[in-house]
């Protein structure tokens, strides 16, 4: 969903953090057995509709180099 702001204070580690500066933090869709085209379809709306996947970028090394696009159809 997004990322913590950058002016967070880091809290000390007990025993690992569980917020920070930029920590990303996410949102999940649930639902019942054989409903994946649904939650797939409200991720890629939700997706669509908000482009925060695109606000941040990770380290270049996660960056993936290959797109579905790439491989659909090949």
């Amino acid at each position: 969903m997004g990322f913590q702001p950058d002016n967070l204070e880091v809290p000390q580690a007990t025993p690992t953090r569980s917020n920070g500066p930029g920590v990303p933090f996410g949102l999940t869709f649930i639902g019942t057995a054989w409903s994946e085209f649904k939650l797939i379809s409200y991720a890629f709306a939700y997706e669509q509709a908000t482009h925060t996947r695109l606000m941040r970028l990770a380290y270049k090394e996660a960056i993936p180099l290959t797109q579905l696009k790439d491989v659909i159809g090949k």
